[in-house]
């Protein structure tokens, strides 16, 4: 699990985990928080650019909005897959 400003390209550090989850062979989904911050059109695009970047698929990236509590259900979820593996 990373978590990622949505408002931000991920950084070289977010980069290098990524990358060193996926050559452990480690199931990677990164929760994007601040999604209150942006339009609707505007999460859409930085989402795509985070998966760009970090070279996983879009629906490895979970939208949150913290303040709403959107989103926090999957996040849970994810991570209790995760454990039941």
């Amino acid at each position: 699990i990373i978590v990622l400003d949505a408002r931000r390209v991920p950084s070289n550090d977010d980069i290098q985990m990524v990358e060193y989850g996926k050559e452990s062979h480690l199931a990677i989904f990164a929760v994007c928080t601040k999604i209150d911050k942006l339009s609707r059109s505007q999460m859409l695009q930085n989402l795509k650019k985070i998966s760009a970047t970090l070279g996983i698929q879009e629906n490895a990236l979970i939208p949150v909005n913290s303040e709403k509590k959107q989103g926090l259900e999957v996040v849970w979820e994810k991570i209790d897959q995760l454990i039941a593996q």
